[in-house]
């Protein structure tokens, strides 16, 4: 019963690793107006009769939030980068490492941590991997990179050559 629940949450977070990995069109939650910037400015794209609201178009907020992504297929980088430990390989142990990690202002990936564990060989070969991980391209919110925490999962499967 228990197994049962823990694969459900790991499917649960896969999924919700792989859909956050990949590039998203979000829809931006509008920000209140700031002080001296019209509604128009905040909502919609600089337009005529906004710029005549404004006093200045660099006033005008257009940008939507945007989340971190990778330059390339960031599940199939780890895949190639991952060095099955022997020891684990000889005692048949595989499954999915969950590694939570932060992409920073500057895309550098930092705190790199296990958020659901398979065994210390598998866990300690995930964290290498993850720590090894060239820059990302930064969350941007409100037109500024921000840092960002990411759950990404680290598989590790044992291939059967009867």
């Amino acid at each position: 019963m228990k197994s049962n629940f823990y694969l459900k949450r790991m499917r649960q977070l896969s999924f919700i690793v792989l859909f956050s990995s990949l590039p998203l069109v979000s829809v931006a939650q509008t920000s209140s107006p700031k002080k001296g910037k019209c509604k128009e400015c905040v909502t919609q794209s600089c337009t005529s009769s906004c710029k005549k609201t404004c006093e200045k178009k660099e006033q005008c907020d257009t940008s939507l939030p945007s989340p971190s992504t990778f330059t390339n297929n960031v599940i199939a980088w780890i895949d190639r980068r991952v060095k099955y430990p022997v020891e684990a390989a000889m005692n048949g142990l595989q499954g999915k490492v969950m590694v939570r990690f932060d992409v920073e202002t500057d895309g550098t990936v930092s705190n790199v941590l296990v958020a659901h564990s398979v065994d210390p060989l598998l866990d300690r070969e995930a964290i290498r991997v993850i720590s090894e991980m060239p820059k990302w391209k930064p969350a941007i919110v409100d037109g500024k990179a921000v840092k960002k925490e990411l759950i990404l999962p680290v598989e590790f499967r044992l291939i059967d050559r009867r």
